[in-house]
């Protein structure tokens, strides 16, 4: 949908013809109207008061190093997040106590909204390692910094890094799962972390009602090859 006003198109014998619905356009009175509808569901996700919180996160312990390096997004929560495709990387800054708290690793993300030629968002910062399967995250796209938990983690692959991991921030939305490789994700491991958010509360039945919680289609989404070429 993009801006201007809703045209209504008429046949030569003034009778209406359908809607086109690839030259829909809204207006300033729409796109405000739907903008306050959304700020409802954000507030109403993120609250601890609301009915998604009743659930609280429970952070796992989690290997810092096997956390490092490059990620893809194949799970997030569409009312929350700047686009579904997103590709981060995470580098080592400091260590304590073998990744303990205090520890702190550099965030690269590069994220679009998977439509063709859309203008990426870069953003970059720092994490700091609060708790066992506990985060701060600071960086350039959040005026606060932002708590992460780090809710559960997939087996470690013979570059001795997870194959993926699920991260929730507030209460417990947004959520998300980020994974090495999109692919085996798809054929490998995605039945699992559906049966496994289930069984936590996280896919229930408000999360569907809302689409909080959705699948990222891989195949739509482009990176730059090299970008974030580095390991942790």
């Amino acid at each position: 949908l993009t801006a201007g006003s809703l045209k209504n198109e008429t046949t030569a014998d003034g009778d209406e013809s359908p809607l086109d619905l690839k030259n829909l356009t809204l207006t300033t009175a729409q796109q405000s109207a739907i903008g306050e509808q959304l700020k409802m569901i954000q507030n109403l996700v993120i609250q601890p008061s609301s009915p998604l919180c009743t659930a609280k996160p429970e952070p796992v312990d989690f290997d810092f190093y096997a956390f490092l390096g490059q990620w893809y997004q194949v799970l997030y929560s569409p009312p929350l997040a700047n686009g579904p495709c997103s590709m981060v990387s995470y580098k080592k800054l400091s260590d304590v106590n073998n990744g303990g708290a205090g520890s702190l690793f550099e965030i690269f993300e590069y994220n679009t909204d998977g439509t063709p030629y859309s203008k990426p968002k870069i953003s970059s910062g720092y994490a700091l390692v609060k708790a066992p399967g506990e985060l701060i995250f600071r960086t350039n796209s959040n005026q606060e910094d932002v708590n992460v938990h780090v809710i559960h983690v997939g087996p470690i692959n013979s570059s001795n890094e997870y194959e993926y991991v699920v991260l929730s921030t507030n209460c417990n939305y947004p959520l998300y799962v980020f994974a090495r490789d999109p692919v085996v994700y798809k054929q490998k491991y995605e039945p699992i972390v559906n049966e496994i958010l289930e069984r936590k509360g996280l896919i229930n039945g408000f999360s569907r009602l809302l689409n909080i919680v959705a699948p990222v289609d891989n195949s739509m989404c482009n990176f730059p090859p090299s970008l974030f070429n580095m390991q942790g």
